[in-house]
Protein backbone atom coordinates (compact mmCIF):
# COMPACT_ATOMS: atom_id res chain seq x y z
CA UNK A 1 0.00 0.00 0.00
CA UNK A 2 1.21 3.52 -0.81
CA UNK A 3 2.85 5.29 2.16
CA UNK A 4 0.42 8.23 2.05
CA UNK A 5 -2.60 5.94 1.79
CA UNK A 6 -1.41 3.73 4.64
CA UNK A 7 -0.70 6.70 6.91
CA UNK A 8 -4.08 8.23 6.02
CA UNK A 9 -5.81 4.97 6.94
CA UNK A 10 -3.98 4.67 10.27
CA UNK A 11 -4.50 8.37 11.07
CA UNK A 12 -8.22 8.20 10.25
CA UNK A 13 -8.63 5.00 12.28
CA UNK A 14 -6.77 6.66 15.17
CA UNK A 15 -9.12 9.65 15.06
CA UNK A 16 -12.13 7.33 14.83
CA UNK A 17 -11.05 5.55 18.05
CA UNK A 18 -10.05 8.94 19.52
CA UNK A 19 -13.53 10.41 18.92
CA UNK A 20 -15.24 7.24 20.12
CA UNK A 21 -13.20 7.14 23.34
CA UNK A 22 -13.46 10.82 24.25
CA UNK A 23 -17.27 10.82 24.13
CA UNK A 24 -17.76 7.61 26.16
CA UNK A 25 -17.25 9.34 29.52
CA UNK A 26 -19.89 11.98 28.83
CA UNK A 27 -22.38 9.43 27.49
CA UNK A 28 -21.90 7.01 30.38
CA UNK A 29 -21.55 9.76 33.01
CA UNK A 30 -25.00 9.24 34.61
CA UNK A 31 -24.11 5.57 35.20
CA UNK A 32 -20.57 6.40 36.37
CA UNK A 33 -21.91 9.03 38.79
CA UNK A 34 -24.35 6.45 40.16
CA UNK A 35 -21.87 3.58 40.54
CA UNK A 36 -19.09 5.71 42.07
CA UNK A 37 -21.55 7.79 44.17
CA UNK A 38 -20.02 11.01 42.85
CA UNK A 39 -21.04 14.57 43.57
CA UNK A 40 -21.33 16.93 40.59
CA UNK A 41 -18.02 18.51 41.68
CA UNK A 42 -16.27 15.12 41.54
CA UNK A 43 -17.76 14.47 38.13
CA UNK A 44 -16.46 17.89 37.11
CA UNK A 45 -12.96 16.84 38.16
CA UNK A 46 -13.28 13.64 36.13
CA UNK A 47 -14.18 15.72 33.07
CA UNK A 48 -11.72 18.58 33.57
CA UNK A 49 -8.44 17.08 34.87
CA UNK A 50 -7.83 14.94 31.73
CA UNK A 51 -7.56 18.20 29.77
CA UNK A 52 -4.17 18.81 31.38
CA UNK A 53 -3.11 15.37 30.15
CA UNK A 54 -4.05 16.46 26.64
CA UNK A 55 -1.82 19.54 26.97
CA UNK A 56 1.01 17.32 28.26
CA UNK A 57 0.57 15.03 25.24
CA UNK A 58 0.90 17.98 22.86
CA UNK A 59 4.12 19.09 24.57
CA UNK A 60 5.48 15.52 24.48
CA UNK A 61 4.94 15.46 20.73
CA UNK A 62 6.99 18.63 20.35
CA UNK A 63 9.81 17.09 22.43
CA UNK A 64 9.81 13.58 20.92
CA UNK A 65 8.67 13.72 17.30
CA UNK A 66 12.01 15.02 15.99
CA UNK A 67 13.70 11.93 17.49
CA UNK A 68 11.17 9.20 16.79
CA UNK A 69 9.40 10.41 13.66
CA UNK A 70 5.60 10.74 13.49
CA UNK A 71 4.89 7.10 12.55
CA UNK A 72 6.56 5.54 15.57
CA UNK A 73 5.19 8.18 17.91
CA UNK A 74 1.67 7.59 16.61
CA UNK A 75 2.05 3.88 17.38
CA UNK A 76 3.23 4.70 20.92
CA UNK A 77 0.26 7.05 21.37
CA UNK A 78 -2.19 4.35 20.24
CA UNK A 79 -0.68 1.83 22.66
CA UNK A 80 -0.89 4.35 25.50
CA UNK A 81 -4.57 5.03 24.75
CA UNK A 82 -5.34 1.30 24.50
CA UNK A 83 -3.71 0.52 27.85
CA UNK A 84 -5.32 3.49 29.61
CA UNK A 85 -8.78 2.55 28.28
CA UNK A 86 -8.28 -0.93 29.71
CA UNK A 87 -7.18 0.70 32.98
CA UNK A 88 -10.33 2.85 33.03
CA UNK A 89 -12.55 -0.19 32.52
CA UNK A 90 -10.81 -1.94 35.43
CA UNK A 91 -10.99 1.06 37.80
CA UNK A 92 -13.22 0.72 40.83
CA UNK A 93 -11.96 3.71 42.84
CA UNK A 94 -12.70 7.34 41.90
CA UNK A 95 -9.10 8.57 41.85
CA UNK A 96 -7.92 5.56 39.87
CA UNK A 97 -10.59 6.39 37.30
CA UNK A 98 -9.44 10.02 37.17
CA UNK A 99 -5.75 9.07 36.88
CA UNK A 100 -6.46 6.57 34.09
CA UNK A 101 -8.49 9.22 32.25
CA UNK A 102 -5.60 11.69 32.49
CA UNK A 103 -3.21 9.09 31.02
CA UNK A 104 -5.67 8.41 28.19
CA UNK A 105 -5.76 12.14 27.43
CA UNK A 106 -1.96 12.23 27.23
CA UNK A 107 -2.20 9.61 24.49
CA UNK A 108 -5.05 11.52 22.83
CA UNK A 109 -2.98 14.71 22.81
CA UNK A 110 -0.12 12.78 21.24
CA UNK A 111 -2.44 11.40 18.55
CA UNK A 112 -3.86 14.79 17.56
CA UNK A 113 -0.51 16.59 17.33
CA UNK A 114 1.44 13.67 15.84
CA UNK A 115 -1.09 13.17 13.05
CA UNK A 116 -0.69 16.84 12.12
CA UNK A 117 3.08 16.41 11.89
CA UNK A 118 2.64 13.16 9.96
CA UNK A 119 0.36 14.76 7.36
CA UNK A 120 3.01 17.41 6.81
CA UNK A 121 5.85 14.86 6.56
CA UNK A 122 4.23 12.58 3.96
CA UNK A 123 3.43 15.64 1.79
CA UNK A 124 -0.09 15.09 0.50
CA UNK A 125 -0.93 17.03 -2.64
CA UNK A 126 -4.05 18.34 -0.92
CA UNK A 127 -3.02 18.79 2.69
CA UNK A 128 -6.24 20.57 3.66
CA UNK A 129 -8.37 17.83 2.15
CA UNK A 130 -6.37 15.14 3.95
CA UNK A 131 -6.74 16.90 7.31
CA UNK A 132 -10.46 17.45 6.82
CA UNK A 133 -10.96 13.77 5.97
CA UNK A 134 -8.94 12.60 8.97
CA UNK A 135 -10.72 14.97 11.37
CA UNK A 136 -14.12 13.91 10.05
CA UNK A 137 -13.33 10.42 11.36
CA UNK A 138 -13.36 11.91 14.87
CA UNK A 139 -16.92 13.12 14.33
CA UNK A 140 -17.96 9.67 13.10
CA UNK A 141 -16.50 8.06 16.23
CA UNK A 142 -18.19 10.66 18.43
CA UNK A 143 -21.56 10.01 16.76
CA UNK A 144 -21.32 6.20 17.01
CA UNK A 145 -20.01 6.11 20.60
CA UNK A 146 -23.22 7.14 22.46
CA UNK A 147 -25.27 4.54 20.58
CA UNK A 148 -22.81 1.82 21.60
CA UNK A 149 -22.99 3.07 25.20
CA UNK A 150 -26.80 3.02 25.07
CA UNK A 151 -26.77 -0.52 23.67
CA UNK A 152 -24.46 -1.85 26.38
CA UNK A 153 -25.70 0.18 29.34
CA UNK A 154 -28.52 -2.17 30.37
CA UNK A 155 -27.53 -1.54 34.02
CA UNK A 156 -25.30 1.20 35.52
CA UNK A 157 -22.79 -1.48 36.63
CA UNK A 158 -21.96 -2.14 32.96
CA UNK A 159 -20.50 1.38 32.53
CA UNK A 160 -17.02 -0.08 31.92
CA UNK A 161 -17.92 -2.19 28.86
CA UNK A 162 -17.68 0.61 26.21
CA UNK A 163 -14.19 1.49 27.47
CA UNK A 164 -13.09 -2.15 27.16
CA UNK A 165 -14.44 -2.32 23.59
CA UNK A 166 -12.67 0.95 22.70
CA UNK A 167 -9.44 -0.51 24.12
CA UNK A 168 -9.78 -3.60 21.92
CA UNK A 169 -10.24 -1.57 18.73
CA UNK A 170 -7.36 0.69 19.69
CA UNK A 171 -5.12 -2.38 20.02
CA UNK A 172 -6.18 -3.44 16.50
CA UNK A 173 -5.26 -0.02 15.06
CA UNK A 174 -1.98 -0.07 17.02
CA UNK A 175 -1.07 -3.49 15.60
CA UNK A 176 -1.68 -2.28 12.05
CA UNK A 177 0.25 0.94 12.67
CA UNK A 178 3.40 -1.12 13.29
CA UNK A 179 3.46 -1.91 9.57
CA UNK A 180 4.18 1.74 8.74
CA UNK A 181 7.80 2.29 7.72
CA UNK A 182 9.25 5.68 8.50
CA UNK A 183 12.69 5.80 6.93
CA UNK A 184 13.15 9.50 7.60
CA UNK A 185 12.54 9.27 11.33
CA UNK A 186 13.72 12.75 12.17
CA UNK A 187 11.40 15.68 11.66
CA UNK A 188 12.92 19.11 11.51
CA UNK A 189 11.87 21.24 14.45
CA UNK A 190 9.66 24.22 13.73
CA UNK A 191 11.47 27.52 13.85
CA UNK A 192 10.03 29.78 16.50
CA UNK A 193 10.71 33.49 16.79
CA UNK A 194 10.94 35.14 20.18
CA UNK A 195 8.88 38.24 19.41
CA UNK A 196 6.02 37.60 21.83
CA UNK A 197 5.57 41.30 22.53
CA UNK A 198 4.07 41.78 19.07
CA UNK A 199 1.27 39.31 19.83
CA UNK A 200 0.41 40.84 23.19
CA UNK A 201 -0.13 44.21 21.54
CA UNK A 202 -2.57 42.85 18.92
CA UNK A 203 -6.28 43.19 19.72
CA UNK A 204 -7.27 40.40 17.32
CA UNK A 205 -4.90 38.00 19.11
CA UNK A 206 -6.54 38.61 22.48
CA UNK A 207 -10.06 38.36 21.08
CA UNK A 208 -9.17 35.00 19.45
CA UNK A 209 -7.47 33.64 22.59
CA UNK A 210 -10.37 34.65 24.86
CA UNK A 211 -12.83 33.48 22.21
CA UNK A 212 -11.36 29.98 21.95
CA UNK A 213 -11.11 29.69 25.76
CA UNK A 214 -14.81 30.50 25.99
CA UNK A 215 -15.87 28.41 22.97
CA UNK A 216 -14.07 25.18 23.84
CA UNK A 217 -15.22 25.69 27.41
CA UNK A 218 -18.90 25.74 26.53
CA UNK A 219 -18.64 23.11 23.78
CA UNK A 220 -16.81 20.54 25.93
CA UNK A 221 -18.84 21.31 29.06
CA UNK A 222 -22.15 21.06 27.20
CA UNK A 223 -21.12 17.83 25.48
CA UNK A 224 -19.82 16.24 28.69
CA UNK A 225 -22.73 17.22 30.93
CA UNK A 226 -25.53 16.77 28.40
CA UNK A 227 -26.39 13.17 29.30
CA UNK A 228 -26.45 13.93 33.03
CA UNK A 229 -28.55 17.07 32.45
CA UNK A 230 -31.25 15.37 30.39
CA UNK A 231 -31.36 12.48 32.89
CA UNK A 232 -31.34 14.48 36.13
CA UNK A 233 -33.24 17.60 35.05
CA UNK A 234 -35.43 16.41 32.17
CA UNK A 235 -36.14 12.92 33.54
CA UNK A 236 -34.88 10.98 30.52
CA UNK A 237 -33.80 7.38 31.24
CA UNK A 238 -30.06 6.67 31.55
CA UNK A 239 -29.91 4.61 28.32
CA UNK A 240 -31.76 7.23 26.28
CA UNK A 241 -29.79 10.08 27.87
CA UNK A 242 -26.53 8.46 26.78
CA UNK A 243 -27.54 8.98 23.11
CA UNK A 244 -27.82 12.77 23.39
CA UNK A 245 -24.10 13.52 22.77
CA UNK A 246 -24.51 11.67 19.44
CA UNK A 247 -27.36 14.03 18.54
CA UNK A 248 -25.14 17.00 19.38
CA UNK A 249 -22.28 15.61 17.29
CA UNK A 250 -24.62 14.92 14.40
CA UNK A 251 -25.43 18.63 14.40
CA UNK A 252 -21.71 19.43 14.62
CA UNK A 253 -20.92 17.13 11.70
CA UNK A 254 -23.66 18.60 9.47
CA UNK A 255 -22.71 22.13 10.53
CA UNK A 256 -19.06 21.61 9.59
CA UNK A 257 -20.10 20.50 6.12
CA UNK A 258 -22.00 23.79 5.73
CA UNK A 259 -19.82 26.27 7.61
CA UNK A 260 -16.78 25.84 5.35
CA UNK A 261 -18.69 27.56 2.53
CA UNK A 262 -20.69 29.85 4.80
CA UNK A 263 -17.75 31.62 6.41
CA UNK A 264 -16.16 32.50 3.07
CA UNK A 265 -19.39 34.07 1.79
CA UNK A 266 -20.44 35.96 4.92
CA UNK A 267 -17.02 36.81 6.29
CA UNK A 268 -15.40 35.39 9.40
CA UNK A 269 -16.67 37.83 12.05
CA UNK A 270 -20.25 37.81 10.73
CA UNK A 271 -20.21 34.01 10.58
CA UNK A 272 -18.92 33.87 14.16
CA UNK A 273 -21.75 36.16 15.28
CA UNK A 274 -24.38 34.12 13.40
CA UNK A 275 -23.14 30.80 14.81
CA UNK A 276 -22.95 32.19 18.35
CA UNK A 277 -26.49 33.60 18.16
CA UNK A 278 -27.74 30.25 16.83
CA UNK A 279 -25.95 28.43 19.68
CA UNK A 280 -27.44 30.72 22.32
CA UNK A 281 -30.98 30.32 20.94
CA UNK A 282 -30.60 26.52 20.78
CA UNK A 283 -29.22 26.21 24.34
CA UNK A 284 -32.11 28.36 25.58
CA UNK A 285 -34.33 25.81 23.82
CA UNK A 286 -32.58 23.00 25.70
CA UNK A 287 -33.17 24.80 29.00
CA UNK A 288 -36.86 25.58 28.48
CA UNK A 289 -38.03 22.62 26.37
CA UNK A 290 -40.81 20.56 27.91
CA UNK A 291 -41.25 17.86 25.28
CA UNK A 292 -38.75 15.16 24.35
CA UNK A 293 -38.79 16.00 20.63
CA UNK A 294 -38.27 19.72 21.27
CA UNK A 295 -35.28 18.79 23.44
CA UNK A 296 -33.84 16.59 20.67
CA UNK A 297 -34.27 19.35 18.06
CA UNK A 298 -32.66 21.96 20.33
CA UNK A 299 -29.64 19.71 20.97
CA UNK A 300 -29.09 19.07 17.24
CA UNK A 301 -29.36 22.78 16.43
CA UNK A 302 -26.89 23.50 19.25
CA UNK A 303 -24.40 21.27 17.45
CA UNK A 304 -24.90 23.18 14.19
CA UNK A 305 -24.25 26.43 16.06
CA UNK A 306 -21.10 25.06 17.71
CA UNK A 307 -19.71 23.60 14.49
CA UNK A 308 -17.77 26.38 12.81
CA UNK A 309 -16.67 28.52 15.76
CA UNK A 310 -13.23 26.98 16.42
CA UNK A 311 -11.86 27.09 12.83
CA UNK A 312 -13.42 30.53 12.29
CA UNK A 313 -11.69 31.95 15.37
CA UNK A 314 -8.39 30.40 14.27
CA UNK A 315 -8.79 31.84 10.75
CA UNK A 316 -9.59 35.30 12.18
CA UNK A 317 -6.40 35.21 14.25
CA UNK A 318 -4.16 33.96 11.45
CA UNK A 319 -5.56 36.46 8.92
CA UNK A 320 -5.25 39.31 11.41
CA UNK A 321 -1.61 38.72 12.42
CA UNK A 322 1.42 39.66 10.37
CA UNK A 323 4.01 37.48 12.13
CA UNK A 324 4.60 35.10 15.07
CA UNK A 325 1.88 32.80 13.72
CA UNK A 326 3.45 29.62 15.17
CA UNK A 327 3.52 31.06 18.67
CA UNK A 328 -0.02 32.36 18.31
CA UNK A 329 -1.37 28.97 17.20
CA UNK A 330 0.39 27.22 20.11
CA UNK A 331 -1.08 29.66 22.65
CA UNK A 332 -4.46 29.27 20.91
CA UNK A 333 -4.39 25.49 21.49
CA UNK A 334 -3.35 25.84 25.13
CA UNK A 335 -6.10 28.39 25.73
CA UNK A 336 -8.64 25.98 24.22
CA UNK A 337 -7.56 23.17 26.55
CA UNK A 338 -7.65 25.41 29.62
CA UNK A 339 -11.15 26.59 28.67
CA UNK A 340 -12.34 22.98 28.53
CA UNK A 341 -10.93 22.24 31.99
CA UNK A 342 -12.35 25.41 33.52
CA UNK A 343 -15.88 25.10 32.15
CA UNK A 344 -16.26 21.36 32.77
CA UNK A 345 -15.43 21.79 36.44
CA UNK A 346 -17.39 25.03 36.79
CA UNK A 347 -20.62 23.41 35.55
CA UNK A 348 -20.22 20.61 38.14
CA UNK A 349 -19.43 23.04 40.98
CA UNK A 350 -22.41 25.24 40.12
CA UNK A 351 -24.56 22.10 39.84
CA UNK A 352 -23.60 21.09 43.37
CA UNK A 353 -24.46 24.52 44.76
CA UNK A 354 -27.61 25.41 42.86
CA UNK A 355 -28.62 22.44 40.70
CA UNK A 356 -27.54 21.31 37.24
CA UNK A 357 -30.05 23.58 35.49
CA UNK A 358 -27.94 26.52 36.68
CA UNK A 359 -24.77 24.75 35.57
CA UNK A 360 -26.08 24.57 32.00
CA UNK A 361 -27.25 28.17 32.33
CA UNK A 362 -23.57 29.01 32.92
CA UNK A 363 -22.86 27.43 29.52
CA UNK A 364 -25.36 29.89 28.02
CA UNK A 365 -23.49 32.76 29.71
CA UNK A 366 -20.25 31.66 28.04
CA UNK A 367 -21.99 31.59 24.64
CA UNK A 368 -23.26 35.13 25.21
CA UNK A 369 -19.67 36.22 25.91
CA UNK A 370 -18.78 34.74 22.49
CA UNK A 371 -21.56 36.87 20.95
CA UNK A 372 -20.01 40.00 22.51
CA UNK A 373 -16.56 39.07 21.16
CA UNK A 374 -18.02 38.59 17.67
CA UNK A 375 -19.61 42.05 17.86
CA UNK A 376 -16.25 43.54 18.91
CA UNK A 377 -14.60 41.89 15.91
CA UNK A 378 -17.25 43.28 13.57
CA UNK A 379 -16.78 46.78 14.95
CA UNK A 380 -13.04 46.43 14.58
CA UNK A 381 -13.42 45.42 10.93
CA UNK A 382 -11.68 42.07 11.45
CA UNK A 383 -13.33 39.99 8.76
CA UNK A 384 -12.27 38.20 5.63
Amino acid sequence: MDKRLKFGFVASSSFLVFGFSMVITGSALPAIVSVFSMTYSQAGLLLSLPTFGFIAGAFLCILLVSRTGPFRLLSVALLLVALSLAWISASRLFWMLVLASVVMSIGAGLIETTVGVGVSSVKYKRTGGALNFIHSAYAVGAIVSPFVVALLLTTPERWWLPFAIASFFCVVVFAYSLSMKDKATAVSATSYSKDFRYLFGERVFWVAIIGVFVYVGYEVAFTSWLSVYVHDVKGVTIRTASIFPALLWTGLFVGRLISGTLVEKLGYARSLLLLSLLSSAAVIGVLISRSFFALVAAVIVSGVGFSGVFPTLQAIMIRGLKRSINEAVSIFSISASLGAAFASYAVGAIGDLFGLFWGVLFVLLLILIEVVLAVLLLKGGKRE
